[in-house]
């Protein structure tokens, strides 16, 4: 793709550690918030604004050479 000038370059938004309304089931239940948020080696659930920072670097020209990458931004999850 990068020879046609498109340089995908995905972001792993961490959907599950994300405070969201698509994961309020889930921090809504004191249990299951406490067992997730122990999970997450953060030791927080994420902020949607936490995501702002890689979406900018991922939109801006200092990451034209960024390819075949998968940035996680997840609190650590996927280090664990």
């Amino acid at each position: 793709m990068t020879r046609h000038g498109l340089n995908p370059r995905p972001s792993d938004r961490g959907a599950r550690q994300i405070r969201t309304g698509n994961t309020e089931r889930l921090w809504d239940d004191p249990a299951r918030e406490a067992e997730m948020r122990g999970r997450i080696p953060a030791g927080h659930w994420g902020r949607p604004e936490e995501l702002v920072g890689a979406a900018v670097f991922l939109a801006s020209g200092a990451s034209d050479y960024v390819n075949g990458h998968l940035l996680a931004v997840d609190g650590g999850w996927l280090a664990r």
